[in-house]
């Protein structure tokens, strides 16, 4: 279940408690060897539920790029609406046919970004049904 570009892996195993409904953290492991060997030593009866999750540790680094990749996409995207949001107060303004006119190098420009946006979004589709085939496949 490892992911490119990411830290190690930690796993947590949990206990389940069936009168509250709380889960009751038992650890935090390295791998999941060591996860079945603390499960072993549980004394666990008929019912009993238990949860095991993986986490990633991330580094500074790796959070302060994120952080600065957001607030970029952020930026540009502000700076887009308000491109449009002036478009879209000049057309109110002025007729439709001229405002047409006048931007239909920005709308054609836009409309096209949209298209590669959304191939890329049915090229990460089908990456993601190969990604689950693939998963499927090493489950069986």
């Amino acid at each position: 279940m490892s992911h490119p570009h990411s830290g190690p892996e930690y796993y947590t195993l949990s206990n389940y408690d069936t009168c509250n409904g709380e889960f009751t953290q038992l650890g935090i492991f390295e791998n999941l060897a060591a996860v079945a060997a603390r499960l072993q030593v549980i004394h666990a009866s008929c019912g009993d539920e238990f949860r095991i999750e993986c986490f990633h540790l991330q580094t500074q680094e790796l959070c302060e790029k994120d952080a600065a990749d957001v607030l970029e996409t952020r930026n540009k995207y502000k700076e887009e609406n308000k491109k449009k949001e002036e478009l879209y107060q000049e057309y109110l303004n002025k007729g439709k046919e001229e405002l047409y006119e006048s931007n239909q190098e920005y709308l054609d420009r836009n409309k096209r970004s949209e298209e590669k946006a959304i191939q890329k979004d049915i090229k990460l589709d089908k990456r993601h049904v190969r990604l689950d085939a693939l998963d499927d496949e090493w489950e069986t």
